[in-house]
């Protein structure tokens, strides 16, 4: 004999009175409870018209319950159910847990219904949570809840303007009164919504920060570097400047970056970057060569100095002065690195058809790296005839 097997009955819930109302709510089986309150959010105003239990109401009954029921899903709908009541002790309610909740959704629940309320009611309350410094989730909430208020401060309208959530820009400008608090955000936890901010700033106020540069962190006075090469090239002639002088790499790397992408007017700065060729850095060394350095040792960068990437770059530029002697270039066809026999190559093509007879040379060493480089050199200049004839 074979039976289905029966899901075990579901007991219906009857609700008749204020009495059995609450007796649901209380149940162990949390399923059934839940089942009630999303009931009762549907229709808020008829369950508070139900009346109250030993001197409570629903609301004053779901209050408690948010303190003494377990798991944050339960307590999200709690919360939720107690966001459909129009009524000052949900809103006393959610402005204590406001500052005691820590979880993202029943966060965003509260901050949800308190949206709801005159600003002018709630902020005493949520004010304090825009300028801690200990909890994002928090500051982003008051944010939301208080860019409409009239009474914030240049601080308060520039933190509310880098942590809210709804793309709301009220942002003080910046100059010497408010400057202090711009480099504080700069610095801080909003750091990337406060450049986007100050990206479009007009040049007085460029220069404003650029007076700050040192109170900027490494990251932020990279970033002011390039900001001024981009928007306000002359007034960033200072700050670029200083900036090839920080004690930061990175910060050098970056004026060095930017003045490079002068064109023409990189050469204001020769003075300050050609030094940095000498430089420790075989970074700083490369950079400050594309930024236009002068005067330099060709002769004993290229003999002293085994980095690829910077032979590269010396090989670049030696090729474009005038009179450049190919002799000093020939010992690199034969280096051990394939990428500088490769870059090698590439700057007696660059120089033209008086390096065929050299290049014909090396194309017939012993050393297998020499030929290959040499002949991939012929090959760019065309000089096929002669490699079939002698090297086939």
């Amino acid at each position: 004999m074979s039976e289905q097997a029966q899901a075990p009955a579901v007991e219906e819930v009857v609700i008749d009175s204020v009495d059995s109302l609450f007796t649901a709510m209380r149940s162990d089986d949390l399923g059934a409870v839940l089942g009630i309150f999303r009931a009762i959010s549907e229709d808020p105003e008829a369950a508070l018209a139900m009346g109250k239990h030993m001197d409570k109401d629903v609301i004053d009954e779901m209050i408690h319950q948010s303190y003494q029921r377990q798991g944050i899903t339960f307590l999200q709908v709690i919360l939720v159910t107690l966001a459909a009541f129009d009524d000052e002790r949900v809103v006393t309610h959610f402005l204590k847990l406001l500052h005691q909740l820590s979880n993202y959704d029943a966060v965003q629940i509260i901050a949800g219904r308190l949206a709801l309320e005159p600003v002018e009611t709630i902020e005493d309350l949520v004010r304090p949570l825009l300028m801690q410094e200990q909890s994002r989730l928090h500051a982003a909430a008051a944010a939301d809840l208080l860019h409409s208020l009239p009474t914030l401060t240049a601080a308060e309208r520039l933190r509310v303007s880098v942590a809210n959530s709804i793309e709301v820009n009220i942002a003080p400008p910046i100059d010497a009164g408010t400057v202090d608090e711009w480099l504080s955000e700069l610095n801080g936890w909003y750091a990337p919504r406060a450049r986007i901010l100050a990206a479009s700033v007009d040049e007085a106020s460029f220069l404003t920060l650029a007076s700050r540069f040192s109170r900027l962190s490494n990251e932020n006075r990279e970033w002011l570097l390039g900001l001024g090469v981009q928007k306000h090239p002359l007034a960033a002639i200072p700050v670029l400047r200083e900036g090839l002088k920080d004690d930061d790499p990175e910060v050098v790397l970056a004026a060095l970056s930017a003045i490079s992408n002068l064109g023409p007017a990189r050469t204001l700065f020769a003075a300050e970057v050609t030094p940095l060729v000498a430089n420790s850095d075989v970074r700083i060394k490369i950079a400050a060569i594309h930024a236009g350095a002068q005067s330099l040792d060709y002769r004993g960068l290229l003999a002293d100095e085994s980095t690829p990437e910077l032979i590269s770059r010396v090989l670049e530029r030696y090729t474009e002065e005038p009179g450049a002697d190919p002799a000093l270039m020939e010992p690199l066809l034969s280096s051990g690195d394939w990428r500088i026999r490769g870059a090698a190559s590439t700057a007696f093509v660059r120089l033209g058809e008086s390096t065929r007879e050299l290049l014909r040379n090396h194309a017939l060493a012993e050393d297998l790296g020499e030929r290959v480089a040499a002949t991939q050199a012929l090959v760019e200049l065309g000089d096929y005839e002669w490699l079939e004839l002698n090297t086939l």
